[in-house]
């Protein structure tokens, strides 16, 4: 799941949780999970807030 959630961010810096559970047909939960799980693995930070804040990815894959 983490995987498709880091392509997905990849693609979409400026995504969404609620968008990325849409797109994955997940929980919006799963993909908070998913994200905190790439966070602790140094694939991705967030750069700014919840509002007008994005996602960058640090490694792919």
């Amino acid at each position: 799941m983490s995987e498709k959630v880091l392509k997905l961010i990849n693609l979409n810096p400026h995504i969404t949780t609620v968008a990325l559970a849409k797109e994955l047909g997940k929980s919006q939960r799963t993909i908070e999970r998913a994200i905190k799980r790439l966070k602790t693995e140094n694939k991705i930070e967030r750069v700014g807030g919840d509002n007008g804040g994005y996602w960058e990815v640090i490694v792919l894959g």
